[in-house]
């Protein structure tokens, strides 16, 4: 609930878990649901359809002289296809915002697939009716992930009073202590967050001690023993109940070691263990899809370079009409979308127009923001996820569009007093409302 809810729109009391004060899935679809009916937005979604490419006229995108202002053409269009398979175009747009983080599975590449009987299925894919099915016939399942997802498809088993399965993961994570870090903004716990900003900025220097610093102050916890890898940490939250769930599950399940190839009826390990297996689920995070999406520029294919920086974290200067939200990583949950609102503004109706070169050379300034690290911090490979947000506000800062005491207090807000706030840019014109004659 911290993290998913919207500014001034709280979950109703009745959604909330009497244990922990975290809420179920069905809970939250609830709560978004509610929110766009009362906002009147749901005519502005488009659902059951797909973007399958993004097509860019450079000749419609006219950069002004300086003083002067051109009107936008709209050079963006979409290619969508519904579920029947069929493609339309959409537009035109002066923008395409990009806002998926994890709409891809991201399975690891284990041989002996062709050989395997059973089946193998990701998190995004593991729904109700599959884990149904697993019950029902008495199947045997093996969890390959230590990160939260894999957390949770062991929970579902678990809970359940299921013994059929196996966990297999190379050693358990650091994950946030939920009660800790959603605290009560009590003096202690405010103390206790100020270690995290600590922490945070130490990340610069060394994850290693970030992690010691993290779980010195009770920040950080894992559902293992305790281990000598403080770098395996990522955005996860864990609440007591799933803390106690999980130290439930015996040391016969648990399996730290990496699969090495499938065989007829189940999983080899490194350590030359054989699990037998019908399903394999994988909890092995997520990418953000953006690699699907086919990208004409000017009626030729157009290659998205990984590696090229996008400028302030925001917009591909080679395609100047498509932006990635995900890499705005300014703060958790839904109040990050005012920030990508901004400079959206910012980048339309505010900066001087600047043609690609220039937008290239002035991203090849940063530190950081390429568009490789477009599935967002939480599913970095590498647990670089805190020094790249770090990274991220010095570049922005450098850039004058973040004022160093203005990220200062909002990181104070996040980590220390436990609060959803808003990033402060300073790259809107501030208008104040005009005043009748009466004064109002």
């Amino acid at each position: 609930m911290w993290v998913t809810s919207f500014d001034r729109y709280p979950y109703n009391a009745e959604d909330r878990d009497e244990n922990d004060g975290k809420v179920l899935g069905v809970e939250a679809q609830n709560y978004v649901k509610r929110f766009a009916t009362d906002k009147g937005i749901e005519a502005l979604y488009q659902f059951n359809t797909k973007v399958v490419a993004v097509k860019y006229d450079s000749a419609q995108r006219t950069v002004a002289p300086k003083g002067e202002s051109v009107a936008p053409k709209q050079p963006a269009r979409l290619v969508v296809e519904d579920l029947d398979g069929n493609r339309s175009e959409s537009g035109p747009y002066d923008l395409v915002i990009y806002a998926s983080q994890a709409s891809e599975p991201k399975i690891p590449d284990i041989p002996g697939q062709a050989e395997f009987e059973g089946k193998i299925l990701h998190s995004l894919d593991f729904k109700t009716a599959q884990f149904d099915e697993i019950v029902r016939s008495k199947a045997k399942a093996v969890i390959v992930g230590g990160s939260k997802a894999g957390c949770d498809l062991a929970l579902c088993f678990q809970r359940a009073g299921y013994e059929t399965y196996d966990w297999v993961f190379r050693t358990p994570y650091l994950f946030w202590k939920y009660e800790a870090v959603c605290h009560n903004r009590s003096f202690l716990n405010a103390l206790r967050g100020f270690s995290t900003f600590v922490g945070v900025v130490l990340s610069l220097v060394s994850q290693t001690l970030a992690g010691w610093m993290f779980w010195g102050s009770g920040l950080a916890v894992t559902y293992g023993e305790v281990h000598n890898n403080w770098c395996k940490f990522r955005f996860g939250i864990l609440c007591p109940q799933q803390r106690r769930d999980l130290s439930k599950i015996t040391e016969e399940k648990r399996h730290r070691a990496n699969p090495k190839r499938y065989y007829a009826g189940g999983l080899e390990l490194d350590d030359g263990r054989k699990l037998a297996a019908d399903y394999v689920l994988f909890g092995t995070g997520c990418q953000s899809g953006i690699n699907k999406i086919a990208f004409v520029k000017d009626g030729q294919p157009f290659d998205l370079d990984p590696e090229a920086r996008m400028l302030n974290y925001f917009v591909v200067p080679t395609f100047p009409v498509f932006a990635n939200s995900a890499s705005l990583w300014t703060t958790f949950g839904p109040v990050r979308a005012v920030n990508s609102a901004d400079m959206a503004i910012y980048h339309l109706c505010v900066r001087e127009t600047m043609t690609e070169e220039q937008m290239r050379r002035k991203a090849s300034w940063q530190m950081g923001g390429s568009v490789n690290s477009t599935s967002g911090f939480v599913f970095q490979s590498t647990s670089f996820a805190l020094r790249v947000w770090v990274v991220m506000h010095l570049d922005l800062m450098a850039a004058g569009l973040v004022d160093f005491f203005d990220f200062m207090w909002h990181a104070i807000e996040v980590f220390v007093l436990s609060r959803q706030t808003v990033l402060k840019f300073r790259i809107l014109p501030q208008y104040r409302p005009q005043q009748d004659e009466h004064g109002d």
